[in-house]
């Protein structure tokens, strides 16, 4: 009868004890350029992000343990955005572009190729599912050098590496590649424009332009 009168007090102390109210200081978080108030709590010296900071910011969870951008925010009437900067997200209301950097010349695996000019890009969409082709037309990328040296597939040795049709995900980001040579490959004279023209598919029939 002892054991048991124990063990009935402990589990009651257990309940108790989760019954307690925990009394967290939240602050103010920004994600993406979006503010919650009460976003972020310190506790135990580990900083942890809400549910609604992660929703007011279109994140969700994918999978158990896992988070992603489900769908970013394009209401409606906002304008579309087809121009920017390198590192600034573009969108045409569906899928979201940016040029996030621009590599050196490097030698790729192809002797016949030798060196290349790279621009990276990230993709994502809104779509449950879309194809690269569907948002960019291939061999249709353009391309301004620091010298004014306009660079472009028709004329121009573009890498065929440059640009593969893959499927994309709502909630993931892929990465592309625009990837050229040109006759003078100086680390003086980089790309300073990217134009990448849109597919017969794509949602607004306009070029996405990096400069």
């Amino acid at each position: 009868m002892k054991k048991f009168l124990l063990t009935l007090c402990a589990i009651s102390m257990s309940t108790a004890a989760a019954q307690q109210t925990f009394k967290a200081a939240f602050s103010p978080v920004t994600i993406d350029g979006r503010v919650t108030q009460n976003g972020v709590v310190t506790i135990g010296g580990k900083s942890y992000v809400s549910v609604d900071a992660l929703s007011a910011a279109k994140v969700t969870v994918l999978k158990p343990n896992s988070l992603g951008i489900y769908n970013f925010s394009v209401k409606a009437n906002t304008p579309v955005k087809l121009s920017g900067c390198l590192n600034e997200w573009l969108t045409d209301g569906t899928t979201r572009v940016r040029a996030n950097r621009i590599f050196d010349p490097f030698s790729t695996s192809d002797p016949a190729l030798g060196a290349v000019w790279t621009i990276s890009l990230d993709v994502m969409t809104s779509q449950p599912t879309d194809r690269v082709y569907n948002i960019f037309a291939p061999d249709q990328q353009e391309v301004t050098m620091k010298d004014g040296q306009a660079v472009a597939p028709a004329r121009d040795s573009f890498a065929k590496i440059y640009m593969r049709d893959r499927d994309l995900r709502r909630g993931e980001t892929i990465n592309l590649a625009v990837a050229f040579k040109l006759s003078d490959m100086a680390v003086e004279n980089p790309p300073v424009k990217l134009v990448m023209n849109p597919a017969a598919k794509a949602l607004v029939k306009a070029p996405w332009v990096f400069d």
